[in-house]
């Protein structure tokens, strides 16, 4: 799809949302993926905060997964810092697909604690196969690796998500590539992003 179609739809859906007009769940299933959901985050602004939290308690899982992954562009106002923080804390271990959305919007905050990043490894590994099917669907199924690459060298992305842009290499089908990538952070300074190259690089012997 050309920039220009995705521009014009993210456009379109952002009118949708607005305006209270009801999508399609597989429509939504499709714009959740890279690239679609970039250029729909690109239209958000602070006007649209109070449609997005309102759609975030939404009981349809696919328009709150949806709605979750566009809070990226406006993570610095309080109210939405504020629902992913405890909508986090109160989810329970059985709210698995929650967990999944709300993960990569904590980790838009650098300055959140080890800890959390600990805990959220910890919910990857314990959920591992739904995991990798999330993220087979939200990275573009064979273009994952590409998509990730891009993902490890955009400054607009925090140096403190790379280790979970690793995590979701290993969804890839191109082993040669993912041991190729994770080779690259190996040895790193940081010691807990070596620890998750290390288990990974164990995830894809066991695939061999």
């Amino acid at each position: 799809m050309s920039n220009k179609i995705n521009e014009y739809l993210a456009k379109k859906i952002m009118v949708d949302l607005r305006s209270n007009q009801s999508i399609d769940d597989e429509l939504l299933k499709d714009l959740t993926q890279t690239p679609q959901i970039d250029y729909i985050r690109a239209e958000v602004d602070n006007n649209d905060i109070d449609i997005l939290l309102r759609l975030a308690h939404t009981d349809r899982d696919v328009l709150r997964s949806f709605v979750i992954g566009l809070l990226r562009k406006v993570k610095d106002d309080e109210r939405v810092k504020s629902f992913i923080f405890d909508t986090w804390n109160n989810a329970q271990d059985a709210d698995i697909m929650l967990k999944l959305d709300l993960m990569w919007r904590l980790l838009d905050y650098t300055d959140i604690d080890s800890s959390v990043h600990r805990e959220i490894y910890d919910f990857i590994k314990k959920n591992w196969t739904v995991w990798l099917e999330d993220v087979k669907h939200s990275f573009g199924g064979e273009n994952i690796l590409d998509n990730i690459t891009k993902r490890l060298t955009d400054s607009t992305f925090p140096e403190t998500k790379k280790w979970i842009y690793l995590c979701v290499s290993v969804a890839s089908t191109n082993i040669e590539g993912v041991e190729r990538l994770l080779s690259t952070y190996k040895n790193p300074s940081d010691a807990f992003v070596s620890e998750v190259v290390k288990y990974l690089q164990d995830k894809l012997m066991s695939k061999n």
